[in-house]
């Protein structure tokens, strides 16, 4: 949907230089936000605000397996959901958020995802590997009433979180290839009589 956060959730496909479009919808899936592709590209996990793990087979675009995260953790609020993931090189497993918490879940049983900590932020965002895929660079929504301003760095070894404290909110984040360096995409924003849903 235009905005990311309503609406039905799909993916369009286009093959270049084909030139070949195919859209596929998913049903009793919301608001698909972004897709994070395994390392070979075959599976696709379609990130979304209804709070869901969706996995799909990016050359046939049908659903491979689903997981209601309210079993996991649940949540009252639709924007704490998993959007955006983080691949293991084995392809077989995968670091989502679900509510307060990192978790790695498997594709053989998604209802069984192995908790690794608390991720210290209102609504954990966007994931980034850095370059030893020991940390991972974490932005914020924020909560319901107000914005976030903060982003955290979730160390895998310790499985601790550091949260950074910024002059603006930062949804969006990536890591430099080679250096110890992390980019917050920051902006500022108003919400009409201070509902920071409708922003």
């Amino acid at each position: 949907h235009l905005d990311g956060l309503i609406g039905c959730a799909g993916l369009l496909r286009f093959d270049w230089p084909e030139r070949t479009v195919r859209v596929a919808y998913y049903d009793g899936v919301s608001a698909g936000h972004n897709v994070s592709l395994s390392p070979s590209g075959r599976l696709g996990i379609l990130g979304n605000f209804s709070q869901q793990v969706v996995v799909v087979d990016t050359e046939s675009m049908k659903e491979v397996a689903r997981q209601s995260t309210f079993a996991i953790e649940p949540s009252a609020y639709r924007l704490r959901s998993n959007t955006h993931h983080l691949w293991d090189a084995d392809e077989q497993s995968f670091i989502g958020v679900v509510g307060d918490s990192l978790y790695r879940f498997h594709l053989d049983d998604l209802s069984r995802p192995e908790p690794l900590g608390r991720h210290g932020l209102y609504n954990a965002h966007e994931l980034r590997w850095d370059r030893d895929r020991r940390h991972i660079l974490m932005g914020d929504l924020g909560p319901e009433d107000r914005a976030a301003r903060r982003v955290g760095v979730f160390d895998l070894k310790t499985r601790e979180a550091r949260v950074i404290e910024l002059p603006d909110t930062c949804w969006h984040v990536c890591v430099h290839p080679e250096r110890p360096l992390g980019y917050a995409a920051t902006y500022s924003y108003t919400a009409a009589d201070g509902s920071y849903v409708d922003w």
